[in-house]
């Protein structure tokens, strides 16, 4: 009679890697192991193994129909498996609180690798003596702006922009290392780099609710206050940057950076 096995293959992998600071630049991986990973979504036969810097997703399959015998099954001869494509999706915490939560979610099993980032949390942040940004968000009404998203752009007086991005926290604070922006020289024609820091976040997003930082939508920050005392919102906050410092970014006259469903 016809062999009846089951066995397992590579479906599909993600690759963790570092997202908090400078934009484009090679990122650093996570390894797996340090992380706690729920599924939400996922088939039932998933199987996880972790790598030093990557997840192997792995799915079981029955061999029926091979015509191999059971006492001479020899996996090797097995048809590799057809693509099939599923949803996968699920929640991603560190427990040592290095790395911000973050929901994720794609079609597995195409075999092209996915690449989910993570962002630092303040208190796991580095690299920001030299350099950097740090501030606090928070919604009009003064609620905090959880696990939203800061995106950066820095204009030296020399060279092309850099681009940063950074995650706040379940409280809306963050911290940005302004990493490989040039320190001022001599002959610089202006002290201070101008700098634009977009946001991205969700209203009515609770402390305990991580999101997918992929898909946030844009909101507008406050750039001043009115004649009345009330914020003034546009796509973007413009200011000017000292290289080399820590520097605190909030929206003029408040307080802090407040934002507003755009």
């Amino acid at each position: 009679m016809s062999a009846e096995a089951t066995y397992r293959h590579g479906s599909d992998w993600i690759e963790w890697t570092e997202a908090t600071g400078r934009d484009g630049a090679r990122r650093r991986p996570v390894a797996p192991e340090t992380l706690s990973i729920a599924l939400s979504k996922a088939p039932a036969d998933l199987r996880l193994i972790h790598g030093s810097s990557n997840t192997k997703l792995w799915r079981e399959r029955v061999a029926g129909s091979t015509g191999l015998q059971a006492t001479s099954l020899d996996t090797s001869l097995i048809p590799p498996a057809p693509t099939t494509l599923y949803e996968m999706a699920g929640v991603l915490s560190d427990p040592a609180g290095i790395f911000l939560p973050r929901r994720f979610s794609f079609l597995a099993g195409g075999g092209n690798g996915h690449a989910v980032a993570l962002y630092r949390s303040p208190t796991g942040t580095q690299g920001v003596s030299k350099c950097g940004l740090r501030g606090s968000l928070a919604w009009a009404d003064g609620t905090p702006a959880a696990w939203a998203l800061v995106r950066v752009q820095v204009t030296p007086s020399v060279g092309p922009p850099l681009d940063f991005s950074a995650q706040a926290d379940a409280f809306g604070d963050f911290l940005l290392p302004l990493d490989r922006v040039p320190a001022l020289t001599k002959d610089a024609p202006a002290a201070t780099y101008t700098t634009r820091l977009r946001v991205f976040a969700l209203p009515h997003t609770g402390r305990d609710s991580p999101v997918d930082p992929d898909v946030l939508p844009s909101v507008k920050v406050a750039t001043g206050v009115n004649a009345s005392g009330k914020p003034v919102f546009a796509p973007k906050l413009t200011f000017q940057l000292t290289p080399g410092v820590l520097t605190p970014v909030q929206s003029p006259g408040l307080g802090r950076l407040a934002v507003q469903a755009g």
